[in-house]
């Protein structure tokens, strides 16, 4: 299974793009942030952010599951995270969100959601027109697309569970292993 965005991706309030070298400071400081990164295996050191975005483009490279960075329209600075990344097979990928504490409470989290998971089970583009210069697609492959994305949530993250259910996954298992809830959304 492969997975390959046309991005940018973009939605009424956010782009979401490969992450570049020039984010690798706005990426420390979500890293860095201990809110930010509760749920997530606690803060990262200065540098993660531009060894993470590297990792990123080779992925997204490599037509991997990959996170981009979010951008609000008209505003500086990045608002989070939100992609795929490996999950337990790859038939399903993990869905990747994480949105920088000053901008929660908004719903872009479900905003930037949506979009990962409309394009991760899109028709892959296959080239451009030449005239119209727009994507052409062809009907989707089976193989090419996730059977199934999932979502990883710690039972008490209420604001996270509400985001993932709001975009279609539902609770699927519990994972008494790791201390999580894990939520799916299958193919359409």
């Amino acid at each position: 299974m492969t997975v390959s965005f046309d991005l940018p991706l973009d939605t009424p309030r956010l782009r979401l793009r490969a992450p570049g070298a020039a984010d690798a400071s706005a990426l420390d400081a979500i890293f860095s942030d201990p809110l930010a990164m509760a749920g997530a295996g606690g803060p990262r050191s200065s540098g993660f952010g531009e060894s993470w975005a590297l990792e990123q483009r080779a992925c997204l490279a490599a037509s991997a599951p990959a996170a981009l960075v979010i951008e609000r329209r008209g505003r500086e600075g990045l608002a989070g995270i939100a992609g795929l990344s490996p999950g337990t097979s790859a038939e399903a990928p993990r869905l990747a969100l994480l949105i920088a504490p000053a901008q929660r409470g908004e719903a872009l989290g479900a905003e930037a959601a949506a979009a990962v998971l409309v394009a991760a089970f899109a028709r892959p583009a296959i080239s451009r027109s030449p005239v119209t210069r727009r994507p052409l697609s062809r009907p989707p492959d089976p193989d090419e697309t996730p059977a199934r994305i999932e979502a990883l949530a710690a039972p008490g993250n209420a604001a996270l569970i509400r985001t993932l259910e709001r975009v279609g996954l539902r609770y699927a298992s519990l994972d008494l292993r790791a201390g999580v809830q894990i939520y799916a959304l299958h193919r359409p």
